[in-house]
């Protein structure tokens, strides 16, 4: 008697696509590949579902999913309606903090994370920034000095010094990551007594050299000051016992 052989290979279920979601991708990829620029309205929900044949709900659906992922914006009112925006430098900011918490990302980490990315920050900084990248690095620099004595004022204008470094770099990207990780550098060495005032005199200090090599537009330079700085950062951290000893 012969015997039939079941298949090997099985198909396994599958899953119908929603329309929203159709709707959704169709409109992203516009978006992204830039044939809907930012500013441009979207067609209104009505005139969606007579283009595409898809009932209202689903029209709505897609349009917010599109506003979470920071794709559109929707305005209320008599010219209101879904524009196309594109994300904005903070938009890793959010999931990122979300991810470190639901993984338990260690200060030591964040260090790590930061010995990778700010040297070459700097480095790029001194061989692409504008007469406005230095007006803007000076003038973070010099908001430094004046917020010495005050701890809480230094600690967030030093985020933005960072900042300031991170466009002067011009690079997107990069840019990106230092905002999705500077708030939670700030808010895990922001406890009372972390940073003295003799700390901030450092970490001005080690600002300034970084400023100077960026303004010399001595690209080795800036990155061996940033590596040593945030080495010294380090060892500080190691020293309170907040990251382990190498």
């Amino acid at each position: 008697m012969k015997t039939v052989e079941t298949n090997p290979n099985p198909l396994g279920p599958i899953k119908a696509v929603r329309s929203r979601d159709l709707l959704a991708d169709a409109l992203r990829e516009q978006i992204l590949s830039g044939a809907r620029p930012s500013g441009v309205a979207l067609p209104s929900e009505r005139e969606l579902t007579e283009e595409t044949g898809l009932s209202r709900a689903a029209v709505r659906d897609a349009l917010r999913v599109l506003e979470s992922e920071g794709l559109i914006e929707t305005r209320q009112g008599r010219y209101g309606g879904s524009v196309v925006k594109l994300p904005a430098n903070d938009a890793l900011a959010r999931p990122v903090a979300l991810f470190a918490r639901a993984r338990g990302i260690s200060l030591q980490e964040m260090i790590e994370a930061r010995v990778a990315i700010e040297p070459t920050i700097a480095e790029l900084a001194a061989l692409r920034r504008t007469p406005e990248d230095l007006q803007a690095l000076i003038q973070a620099t010099d908001l430094l000095q004046e917020a010495l004595p005050r701890v809480e004022q230094f600690l967030d204008l030093n985020v933005r010094w960072y900042f300031a470094l991170a466009d002067a770099c011009h690079n997107d990207l990069l840019r990106a990551f230092i905002v999705s990780i500077a708030g939670l550098i700030l808010a895990a060495t922001s406890r009372e007594g972390q940073t003295p005032e003799p700390t901030r005199r450092l970490i001005l200090q080690s600002h300034r050299r970084v400023v100077d090599a960026v303004i010399a537009g001595d690209a080795p330079a800036a990155r061996r000051r940033m590596e040593r700085h945030v080495a010294g950062y380090q060892e500080h951290y190691e020293r309170l016992g907040l990251t382990p000893s190498a």
